[in-house]
C-alpha cells in the first residue's frame, strides 16, 4: 500500500510527528512540543476539510465502527471500555465525568497507552516515567466553550 503523496497534509503531519519524536529522543521536549502542536493543527485542518458527522446518529455510527477496528489493532479493553462510556455519554448528550474517562497517557517511545496514571516503567518498552505524554481532559462542559475565540 502506498503512503500519502509527498505534498499532502497527511504527509506533512507524519513528517512533523517524525521530527517531533526525533527531538524527544534526544531529550529536546520543549522543541518537540512545537512540532507536536503543528502536527495536531494539520490533523484538525484535515478533519475539518473532510467534514464532521453532523448528527448525533452519524457520530454514534462512526464511534461504533471505530471500536471493533481499535480492538483488532490491539487496543486494550480498559481503553475500549472508556471509549464506549464516552460514546454512550455523547449519545445521551451528557457531560462525561472524569471517573468515566480518566486521564490518558501515551509512551513517547513505543506508543503504549495507559489510563489514570503512567506506570513507573512502560510495560511494553521499559521507558522511564518522563517518557509518558499526558492527554489532559477538556475543561469545557459545553460545546460553545470549545469554540471560544481568544481576544487580544
Amino acid at each position: 500500500m502506498r503512503g500519502p503523496a509527498p505534498d499532502s497534509p497527511q504527509s506533512l503531519s507524519r513528517r512533523l510527528i517524525h521530527a517531533a519524536r526525533a527531538l524527544e529522543t534526544s531529550g529536546s521536549y520543549n522543541a518537540a512540543k512545537l512540532l507536536w502542536a503543528l502536527a495536531y493543527s494539520e490533523e484538525i485542518r484535515g478533519s475539518a476539510a473532510a467534514g464532521e458527522p453532523v448528527t448525533r446518529a452519524e457520530r454514534d455510527r462512526e464511534l461504533q465502527a471505530l471500536i471493533p477496528a481499535l480492538r483488532a489493532a490491539g487496543t486494550g479493553e480498559a481503553i475500549l471500555s472508556a471509549i464506549e462510556r464516552g460514546r454512550l455519554a455523547a449519545l445521551e448528550d451528557r457531560t462525561i465525568p472524569l471517573e468515566e474517562i480518566p486521564p490518558v497517557y501515551v509512551c513517547r517511545t513505543c506508543g503504549q497507552v495507559a489510563l489514570s496514571r503512567p506506570p513507573e516503567r512502560c510495560p511494553a518498552c521499559g521507558a522511564r516515567p518522563l517518557s509518558w505524554r499526558e492527554f489532559r481532559r477538556s475543561t469545557s462542559s459545553s460545546p460553545c466553550a470549545r469554540t471560544r475565540r481568544w481576544r487580544a
